[in-house]
């Protein structure tokens, strides 16, 4: 073999080394870089189930607050953090810095949540949504989290 034949081989190995080394680099950086987005998914996604369960909770109260007052609210409404009382649409991200929280109330025998008699019901329905890297610019709700309810008059329950 010639010398420039040695060389050239040489060479040859030196390329296909480091195009070997630059694909496994770059498989590397894609399983963390996927497993990165996973774990804040699943971050969000854990966040977004406590703010449901509060926004239940919190609609809980009013409703034993004030048993006419809620009887009254049907349709969709805002719930930010911390508020005592709901909001009219439309919601912003109000929970968290970027979720947002959504009730929806439905004060209709229909609706499955009506235990009979003096009892009438209500179907309660808290959605928190939040955007993430792979939702589409036009919706930044593209990620979600539903609890359903039935709430019925406790005073009604109470009487004797």
């Amino acid at each position: 073999m010639k010398h420039n034949e040695v060389a050239g081989q040489m060479l040859l190995e030196v390329i296909l080394a480091i195009a070997m080394a630059i694909i496994t680099v770059g498989a590397v950086m894609m399983i963390i870089v996927a497993s990165l987005s996973r774990a804040q998914y699943s971050k969000n996604q854990d966040l977004a189930n406590s703010y449901a369960r509060e926004g239940i909770d919190t609609v809980r109260k009013m409703r034993d607050s004030n048993w006419s007052d809620f009887h009254s609210k049907n349709g969709s409404y805002c719930l930010n953090q911390g508020a005592v009382a709901l909001g009219s649409p439309p919601c912003t991200a109000n929970v968290g810095g970027i979720f947002t929280r959504k009730v929806n109330l439905l004060q209709d025998d229909s609706v499955g949540c009506s235990g009979g008699g003096a009892l009438s019901g209500a179907k309660i329905t808290v959605t928190v949504s939040w955007p993430d890297n792979k939702c589409p610019p036009s919706k930044l709700d593209c990620n979600n989290v539903t609890l359903v309810s039935c709430f019925s008059n406790i005073n009604a329950m109470q009487a004797p």
